[in-house]
């Protein structure tokens, strides 16, 4: 699997990055902003829109749509999470 560097998340829009972060190049983001903590991967085919926080040793598996995109709002991921294929957060 190929997975993005720090390099590109940050161009991506990620504020901060935690250590040990495996996201892989099939994500997709759009008017994406926020922040993702240490140990946590995402998997093929997710796409994370708006602003989103992702804590510590968080797993967000295939093919999800997480999407933040009206009137400012924010979702928070906390840390020891874990989403599994196939959901919608809004």
């Amino acid at each position: 699997m190929n997975f993005y560097s720090n390099k590109e998340l940050k161009k991506i829009g990620f504020k901060s990055l935690g250590k040990n972060l495996e996201i892989s190049k099939n994500v997709n983001f759009y008017n994406f902003s926020g922040s993702i903590g240490s140990n946590c991967r995402i998997d093929d085919f997710s796409i994370l829109i708006g602003e989103i926080n992702i804590g510590d040793h968080v797993h967000i598996a295939s093919f999800n749509l997480i999407s933040a995109s009206k009137n400012g709002n924010v979702i928070n991921i906390s840390n020891f999470s874990g989403i599994g294929p196939r959901c919608y957060i809004s």
